[in-house]
């Protein structure tokens, strides 16, 4: 761990830094000693080794980063490669990498404990993103889990746009994040015509002539 950002009071065993995987190598997998579920998803045990509620959590997590990757990549169909959309949805998904390769924390709270859906927080090497416990109990992961996991990857991306930022904050920033958001929203659920865009955003000002 270069950043030393893995040590965990409630897991003596990431602090020593001449371990691989806690000592469990055989069950637990690192390959840059940076990435890690925050506690309240289970911190370090494999999936096998937390409750069913916390690996639903994390497989629906999964399920909308992966949803997120596989929109993005029909915004470059929509755009083009070298357009600002798709620049800016591939950098939101990438930010996450895989599990083991990037110094983020994913964490769930209560919903009460942040006002709004996700946020991310923290410096570069430690930052972390908050899902609200709704939000990752959208689906179990058995019933219907696409049309769940696109809008779940979008809002994921968003938060991901404020990963890649580092978790600055100002106003350009969060009209970005929500552009992301946005773009994959289009391009997995795209508006058949102009108007239909803007029922879909505004229902109770647009009626069918």
């Amino acid at each position: 761990d270069p950043v030393l950002s893995s040590g965990r009071h409630t897991l003596p065993q990431t602090w020593n830094r001449y371990t691989y995987a806690l000592n469990n190598c055989l069950t637990l997998s690192d390959p840059s000693g940076l990435y890690v579920w925050d506690d309240s998803l289970g911190g370090n045990a494999s999936d096998g080794m937390v409750d069913r509620y916390t690996r639903a959590r994390r497989h629906n997590f999964r399920a909308g980063l992966a949803a997120a990757a596989k929109n993005a990549e029909k915004v470059r169909s929509l755009y083009g490669e070298k357009s600002a959309e798709y620049e800016m949805a591939k950098k939101a998904v990438d930010s996450y990498g895989n599990e083991g390769d990037k110094g983020v924390t994913i964490s769930v709270v209560k919903d009460s404990a942040i006002d709004s859906t996700g946020r991310t927080s923290g410096t570069k090497g430690k930052l972390k993103v908050e899902f609200q416990e709704s939000f990752l109990d959208q689906f179990n992961g058995l019933g219907e889990q696409r049309e769940i996991a696109n809008p779940m990857g979008s809002l994921i991306a968003h938060e991901g746009y404020h990963v890649a930022t580092n978790a600055l904050t100002s106003y350009e920033i969060e009209q970005d994040a929500y552009r992301v958001q946005a773009t994959l929203e289009r391009a997995w659920n795209p508006p058949s015509s102009y108007i239909d865009l803007q029922k879909n955003i505004y229902p109770s000002l647009i009626k069918d002539e």
